[in-house]
């Protein structure tokens, strides 16, 4: 595959154990961030989830989509996103993480429209003037990803994928914005950290669910919905997002 998402997701969580599985409209969050990948007609989709037995609810939610999973390493996520691309032969990884629901459909679009213009090693729409908090992805290379997994030694190089890779100077890199301003919010986070963080998240699905768009709605109505009013932002005093 020229393009696949890699979604890194597993239960183990210190500050929310099993937020992954935790219901809303009676399904597993990360039940409805593969739908929203799927209703967006993004279909090449790899659950990378760990060894360890806790994670068989992943397996399980995945498989229930149609979407094929690989199990590594729980905790060196580095080389479990090399291992999974290796074994699927994916050219280039489009990384998402399970602790993004929201995540935003046409961010997806950009990164590979980006690297069909700009053939580099790395992508990242994840920056105070990218995509909101916890909608966002990053495109990386698969020699990108292979040099990194044999070059990082570092605990924190290991525990995550992008840290050698942002930091390594060789390698060619881009960071992409929204085309509209607007769409340009530092100041929301949307990424699932705390309990109050996966309440927000219920909220925002429930009220899109009434509308029969819970998977489809854009990232216009998103920041117009988080604008209103209508729903409660009890996270908002835990987080700085993009704005520190």
């Amino acid at each position: 595959m020229d393009y696949a998402v890699i979604l890194q997701a597993r239960m183990g969580s210190t500050r929310t154990p099993g937020k992954v599985g935790r219901k809303i409209i009676g399904k597993a969050m990360l039940n409805h961030q593969i739908q929203r990948l799927l209703k967006n007609e993004i279909v090449n989709i790899v659950v990378a989830t760990s060894n360890n037995s806790n994670d068989l609810e992943v397996v399980q939610i995945a498989e229930d989509l149609g979407i094929e999973v690989f199990r590594g390493d729980e905790n060196d996520v580095l080389k479990r996103y090399y291992e999974t691309a290796k074994r699927y032969n994916i050219n280039n990884i489009i990384r998402v993480c399970g602790d993004d629901p929201l995540i935003d459909p046409e961010c997806i679009y950009s990164l590979i429209n980006e690297h069909k213009a700009n053939s580099v090693d790395y992508i990242n729409a994840s920056h105070r003037n990218g995509w909101i908090y916890g909608t966002t992805a990053e495109l990386i290379s698969f020699d990108c990803l292979k040099y990194a997994h044999k070059k990082a030694f570092s605990e924190i190089e290991r525990e995550h994928v992008n840290p050698f890779i942002r930091n390594y100077r060789n390698f060619s890199k881009v960071l992409i914005s929204p085309k509209d301003k607007r769409l340009i919010r530092p100041d929301i986070y949307l990424t699932v950290d705390f309990p109050e963080d996966f309440e927000v998240i219920r909220q925002i699905i429930e009220y899109f669910d009434k509308g029969n768009i819970a998977h489809t709605y854009s990232q216009y109505q998103l920041i117009e919905l988080y604008d209103s009013g209508k729903i409660s932002l009890i996270n908002k005093h835990l987080h700085k997002g993009f704005l520190e």
